[in-house]
């Protein structure tokens, strides 16, 4: 069985603590956020939507979602900034969806809305929450916006992956590019389509040091994958370090895919 998802990379990153989880501390903006966009937040029922749109001219531009929006917005704004990205030159509109409240993560709810199926009483509101983004919140997000999206890219990492992958397996035109950072594919009941349509660009990345939880294997799921989509484009990429440790790199290469890099990489047959 054969396709031209793109060979495993082991990538160079700052290793911390192996098996790193996720930090609860929120990451401080940088103070060049507010030059570079105008910053609001909307509350969406318990939701809380923030919203960066870049200071620009331009009536095109992509935008990008992410999910865990309390801890991963600012992390986005400030690679952007860090990697020298400005609204000039690459406008880009950023979306982090999270929850009210203080915490980076909101480990209750965040296993409920991210969650396809439901285990040990918890989770199962993929299909819940899909219909408040497709609805609700996306819907807000195109208005804000005042132009045209050129491309609508999405991120998510760990639960949030896991229903970056229903949202591709089930929904897949409402992104046009997908990076699913280590996903919890050890919770169980991936149901893969009898058919799917394949035209989404697609990345994976995981840490190198993830303990193994049981479940399907991230290779296992592009396996069976590439049986649906033969001439799918994705690339998996493994960083040093743990679960968390994913993120940040995981994020980098999603802005250089969305800001006309090549953050994903070129096909390659394995």
């Amino acid at each position: 069985m054969r396709s031209i998802f793109r060979k495993s990379i082991l990538c160079v990153a700052v290793c911390g603590v192996l098996c790193a989880r996720p930090s609860q501390e929120i990451e401080s903006l940088s103070p060049l956020a507010n030059a570079y966009f105008t910053i609001e937040t909307r509350t969406i029922g318990e939701y809380k939507i923030f919203i960066a749109k870049p200071k620009t001219n331009a009536t095109k531009y992509p935008a990008l979602v992410v999910l865990d929006g309390n801890a991963h917005f600012p992390i986005v704004i400030n690679q952007y900034i860090m990697h020298q990205y400005t609204p000039t030159d690459s406008p880009l509109l950023i979306v982090g969806i999270g929850y009210k409240g203080d915490l980076a993560y909101d480990i209750p709810r965040r296993t409920r809305d991210y969650t396809p199926v439901a285990k040990d009483g918890k989770g199962g509101g993929a299909a819940r929450f899909y219909e408040v983004l497709r609805t609700q919140i996306l819907p807000l997000v195109r208005d804000d916006v005042g132009g045209e999206l050129s491309a609508i890219g999405f991120f998510g990492h760990s639960f949030g992956g896991l229903f970056g992958l229903y949202v591709f397996l089930h929904h897949q035109e409402m992104f046009s590019h997908y990076m699913i950072a280590s996903p919890s594919l050890w919770w169980g009941d991936v149901e893969m389509p009898n058919s799917l349509v394949c035209g989404a660009r697609l990345a994976f990345s995981h840490g190198a040091n993830e303990p193994n939880k049981g479940g399907m294997s991230l290779t296992e799921f592009i396996k069976a994958l590439s049986v649906q989509c033969p001439e799918m484009c994705a690339s998996v990429r493994v960083f040093a370090g743990g679960h968390g440790d994913s993120i940040r790199p995981s994020i980098v290469l999603m802005l250089s895919e969305l800001l006309g890099g090549e953050g994903f990489g070129e096909c390659q047959e394995i």
